[in-house]
């Protein structure tokens, strides 16, 4: 987008966090370029300036190669700067590429952007619940990889083929640490007792500096599965999880938000970062006009 004060195109970047149901946008600064070393060194920067670091337990993000490079990546940069090792959260939009890759296979090309299958689809995904799927997206996931292996089998071999090639290179949640931690979240198929069981079996046995760390009490797992769900800790985990990011959403709320007041109202660049903070948390409040939401918020 255009610089405050020239006619120069920069880079800008939403850094935000999340956590227990309260969003914060931090800033959107600007970066002299798009790589991951500028990217980690400014969301590393707001950390310490909002002193986070200690408070970071991981990522949501784009998989884009700028993200996720393995050696020059914004995510094991930051890693590497904040000096310890925090959990993935991939952008679970991803899973929305597939039918597009199965549709590409059996159509062939798009001849332009409005496809009227995906614009129907576009039209009801306000109706969907997607809270039932983010939290548990490994086990999602899991089941996906058997879907499509079995499809390519018995239904259509290029079609299930090309989804399920996409889908392999998409596999974060499939991470032991991820998976385990995502587990917590009970009455997601496979049996609420049998799920318990499997990751008291699985994490229970393993030392403490090895288990995956949010800055959650984990001595239920220590106990019998048997009684955690009567435990306080374990339903305060299993909450915090349920509740994680997994889509970016917030980001480009953030993007949107950028671009709404970019060159608006003020070119000082220190007074964008308080305006869009002033913003952010005055939409947080009073989401709509409605009177009932203007008297909650003014309530609060």
């Amino acid at each position: 987008m255009q610089d405050l004060t020239t006619k120069e195109n920069v880079n800008r970047l939403p850094i935000l966090v999340s956590g227990n149901g309260t969003v914060q946008l931090l800033n959107v600064p600007k970066l002299p370029n798009g790589t991951g070393s500028e990217m980690a060194k400014a969301v590393v920067g707001a950390l310490k300036d909002w002193d986070l670091t200690e408070r970071i337990g991981g990522m949501s993000f784009d998989t884009t190669s700028s993200n996720t490079g393995r050696n020059n990546g914004a995510c094991v940069l930051i890693e590497q700067q904040l000096k310890k090792d925090l959990l993935y959260f991939a952008c679970r939009h991803h899973v929305l590429e597939l039918p597009a890759e199965a549709f590409k296979t059996v159509m062939g090309p798009m001849s332009g952007p409005n496809v009227t299958m995906f614009k129907r689809f576009q039209d009801h995904w306000q109706f969907i619940d997607r809270s039932q799927f983010e939290s548990a997206a490994p086990r999602h996931d899991l089941q996906l990889l058997k879907d499509l292996t079995t499809y390519m089998d018995n239904v259509n071999w290029d079609v299930g083929k090309a989804a399920l090639t996409k889908l392999q290179g998409h596999l974060w949640y499939l991470s032991r640490s991820l998976s385990l931690w995502q587990s917590l979240t009970p009455g997601h198929g496979g049996g609420e007792e049998a799920n318990l069981t499997s990751l008291h079996t699985t994490v229970g046995d393993e030392s403490p500096a090895k288990r995956p760390k949010l800055r959650l009490e984990d001595g239920f797992l220590d106990a019998d599965p048997a009684t955690w769900l009567e435990r306080e800790d374990f339903r305060t985990a299993a909450a915090f999880v349920q509740g994680i990011a997994v889509i970016n959403d917030h980001a480009e709320r953030g993007v949107a938000l950028i671009q709404e007041y970019n060159r608006k109202l003020t070119q000082d660049e220190e007074q964008l970062q308080f305006l869009l903070q002033v913003v952010s948390r005055h939409r947080a409040e009073f989401p709509d006009s409605r009177k009932k939401t203007v008297a909650a918020g003014v309530a609060a």
